[in-house]
């Protein structure tokens, strides 16, 4: 609409005082006019306010972009009371800006994505808000180590620091950003922690932050133990060497010593997930298995962390081995989601289940991944051993194969292969079930003796 005609309209006599008073939520592209006349009056209004990608090309009158983004959060902060969501890209965040937006008390819910690099400091604007439940975050790269605490004082807080109510958060990037913001954000409050190492960040720092992501879950089992679901994840499939430069020479990022005693503090806990993460420290996957009876809550647990490329033998992962599953299956009462990377160098002697009392677990659905793609034959000697093993101690399987995780360790072709096989003993253990229906208790645990192979 030309601006003249606009002009007439808006001044006419029978115009409304309030203009659109029932929308509640805009997308803000630029606040030339008469865009602008109107933004303004529905700040009252407002309950959601996302700007913009394309703000960078628009602006305010295609004026500083960073001049025009301070002016618009300044407007918010002081004309949009009803304000509970705001969401920007990857846009210039200035001091003015954290400061508007510390100003939004009614605040619930943030989404942004900071360009690198950044600081710690960026994030202590978040602390102040007293209504925030849900953080969304990205695209931070913290390139100053010296910002790390020293070794041992992760979990200690600044004096006065106010306590953040956030529920959820939602992160992507580094192992930088998860630190950050988990030291200043975890609190009784934190119900959900996501974070998703992006290989989109700078790579000089990515593969030394994924040594964080212990330190991470530490501070949780200290200022989050209502915490519900825990999960981090790498978005890197492709294989190569990326991980050789891990190194633990720096003892800040060590495992702490009460580290795997302290998860038994987590008794909220009902996901606990890590996928293609690499962990430096030999035995982390078998200690944390050990550790799950503690958990008593748990319904999902995955674990399948990404190998070192490296031939160095301290380096080399201990993986849980098949026989270790038993303490999951006894142990773990509410587990219903097991996805988990298994060392079958041992299959024959671990798939022994004579003498072993019948589990009661309630897993229905079990993903094994071989540390090796080729360390499982797919003849039927291996397909009966597995199927037998597992009906005894997960009685109630429904899934083996339909949605199996996808890693980096797999080719394309070997990760069909793996699938194809599990799906084979999944058949096989729902035969077992289905024959264990038709017979009473003790029948079907005399057959299922019978069928388990010399």
């Amino acid at each position: 609409m030309p601006s003249q005609w606009f002009s007439c309209l808006f001044h006419h006599p029978s115009r409304p005082s309030s203009l659109f008073p029932a929308i509640k939520t805009v997308d803000v592209e630029c606040l030339d006019d008469p865009n602008s006349v109107i933004f303004f009056h529905l700040l009252p209004f407002l309950q959601r306010v996302t700007v913009s990608k394309r703000w960078n090309k628009t602006g305010w009158q295609k004026g500083n972009t960073e001049d025009s983004l301070e002016l618009l959060m300044t407007t918010l902060a002081c004309h949009a009371p009803r304000l509970r969501t705001l969401s920007f890209g990857a846009l210039p965040f200035t001091d003015t800006m954290k400061l508007s937006i510390s100003k939004m008390k009614n605040l619930s819910e943030i989404l942004f994505f900071i360009k690198c690099p950044a600081s710690p400091s960026d994030l202590a604007f978040l602390v102040s808000l007293p209504q925030l439940q849900v953080v969304e975050l990205g695209g931070i790269c913290f390139k100053r180590e010296g910002d790390l605490p020293e070794a041992g004082t992760h979990l200690a807080r600044k004096r006065n620091q106010p306590t953040a109510v956030v529920e959820k958060l939602i992160l992507l990037g580094d192992g930088y950003t998860a630190f950050w913001a988990a030291s200043l954000l975890s609190s009784p409050s934190l119900r959900h922690f996501d974070m998703t190492f992006s290989e989109d960040v700078n790579q000089d720092v990515l593969p030394e932050s994924f040594l964080l992501v212990p330190l991470i879950l530490h501070i949780m089992t200290q200022h989050s133990q209502n915490i519900e679901e825990f999960s981090v994840d790498y978005d890197r499939l492709g294989r190569g060497a990326l991980f050789e430069v891990l190194d633990d020479d720096d003892p800040r990022k060590r495992i702490p010593s009460d580290f795997f005693d302290s998860l038994s503090s987590l008794q909220h806990l009902t996901v606990l997930s890590f996928e293609n993460i690499p962990f430096i420290c030999r035995d982390f996957a078998a200690r944390l298995v050990q550790q799950l009876p503690n958990l008593p809550r748990l319904q999902k647990f995955c674990l399948i962390p990404r190998s070192l490329s490296t031939s160095l033998e301290h380096r080399q992962l201990i993986l849980p081995k098949l026989f270790d599953l038993r303490t999951i299956a006894f142990g773990c009462h509410s587990l219903v989601s097991l996805g988990i990377s298994v060392d079958f160098s041992t299959l024959t002697a671990d798939t022994e289940v004579a003498g072993i009392p019948f589990s009661k677990s309630s897993v229905r659905t079990l993903y094994l991944l071989p540390n090796e793609p080729t360390s499982l034959d797919s003849d039927m000697p291996t397909i009966v051993k597995l199927a037998t093993y597992l009906d005894h101690f997960f009685p109630h399987l429904e899934d083996l194969a339909s949605d199996f995780p996808r890693t980096g360790m797999y080719t394309s072709k070997e990760y069909a292969a793996v699938r194809a096989l599990w799906g084979k003993v999944e058949c096989l253990v729902k035969s077992y079930q289905a024959l264990k229906l038709r017979l009473s208790p003790g029948d079907a645990a005399t057959v299922s003796e019978e069928i388990v192979p010399n």
